[in-house]
């Protein structure tokens, strides 16, 4: 355990730890894309929301659980166009040492591309894609806190060009006694590419630092979380060179650059699921705010920003699904999230009849 936690230092030590925004500096970004359409459907991230969920794991490991055992997620993502994500994954509670284990799946397609050489002759086609293997564990310490650990082998394939890279998440969670109120505390994607697309050209991990809490209520179906995301950039804020140009009639810059609010705010993603019938339905809808000031037109923004899904529960068998809102025209994408109870399906026991008095003549 000690040689398994000094190797988690030192890839984490390699992780560059301050940079303003996050798009284009790392490989390996689709391991931040939400492969579950319930997390979709809550803004993005489900850090905290830990129940029977096998899909969340992927993104915290400490949410792995008992309520897991034997079943299994399989997620299908209509993403933008050309491109295709999908994942399997699977839990089980080893039941000597009660230790939760995992595994899954993850993959990103891009589609079919046309190669041309330097003068514009097409020389053919070629295919693109990501991809993931995960295998992970979690345990619980005392009555309250559960700990997990993510370990994930990435491959990226772009026509002749391969990389390959290794890291893990490591997770902690606090539970309540009456498990209505969860927070956690999340380092994603500790790691570092390990076979280079080009000799002398090794790229960054996307190293994420989260802290995140949901609170359900004892009298009402509802669950609110709350996510704190991208923690180690203080600065996330995108800024449009477009902008830094404009001046009024006296020759001033105009554009005073992103306030502190929006600053702020970028870090966070807040959800809010309402199941009613007991569980048997389940609507969820979530804001990211990150996703908000990024990819909204300056002079109008709808509903960017804001997703929304819904979870219907049949017997042994639960299907979800979002879509998220990311530009005012409409191409966003759609997720489908089956979960699987594989083991046996536990049946409720039928109440006896009150023992009656023997009749009297």
């Amino acid at each position: 355990m000690k040689k398994i936690f000094i190797f988690c230092i030192g890839l984490l030590l390699q992780t560059p730890i301050i940079r303003a925004q996050i798009g284009g500096n790392y490989t390996y970004t689709f391991q931040q894309l939400p492969f579950s359409a319930r997390a979709e459907a809550l803004g993005g991230k489900a850090y905290s929301v830990y129940d029977n969920d096998v899909s969340l794991v992927f993104q915290n490991p400490a949410m792995l659980n008992e309520s897991m055992h034997h079943r299994a997620s399989f997620t299908y993502v209509n993403y933008f166009k050309g491109i295709n994500m999908g994942a399997a994954s699977y839990a089980r509670t080893l039941d000597k040492s009660k230790i939760n284990v995992w595994g899954g799946v993850h993959f990103v397609n891009y589609g079919k591309f046309t190669a041309a050489d330097e003068t514009g002759n097409i020389t053919g086609n070629f295919t693109a894609g990501d991809y993931a293997i995960t295998g992970g564990a979690s345990r619980s310490f005392g009555k309250y806190f559960n700990v997990g650990m993510n370990a994930r082998l990435g491959f990226s394939q772009m026509a002749d060009l391969f990389s390959m890279g290794f890291g893990v998440d490591l997770g902690a969670a606090y539970i309540s006694k009456s498990k209505l109120f969860v927070t956690s505390v999340v380092l994603r994607n500790v790691g570092m590419q390990f076979a280079t697309y080009s000799n002398g050209n090794r790229e960054p991990y996307p190293f994420e630092l989260a802290v995140a809490a949901s609170h359900d209520f004892d009298k009402l179906p509802l669950r609110l979380t709350v996510i704190a995301h991208n923690l180690q950039k203080p600065n996330m804020s995108y800024v449009d060179s477009a902008l830094l140009n404009q001046t009024n009639l006296a020759g001033e810059q105009t554009y005073k650059g992103p306030s502190l609010a929006s600053k702020i705010l970028s870090h966070f993603s807040i959800g809010a699921e309402l199941y009613p019938f007991k569980k048997i339905i389940s609507l969820r809808v979530g804001y990211n705010f990150q996703r908000r000031y990024e990819l909204k037109p300056e002079m109008r923004g709808r509903v960017v920003g804001l997703s929304y899904g819904v979870g219907i529960r049949i017997h042994r068998f639960e299907i979800n699904y979002s879509r998220a809102e990311y530009f005012i025209t409409g191409a966003s994408p759609n997720t489908l999230t089956l979960n699987i109870q594989l083991g046996p399906h536990q049946k409720r026991e039928k109440k006896k009849p009150a023992n009656l008095p023997p009749a009297t003549n």
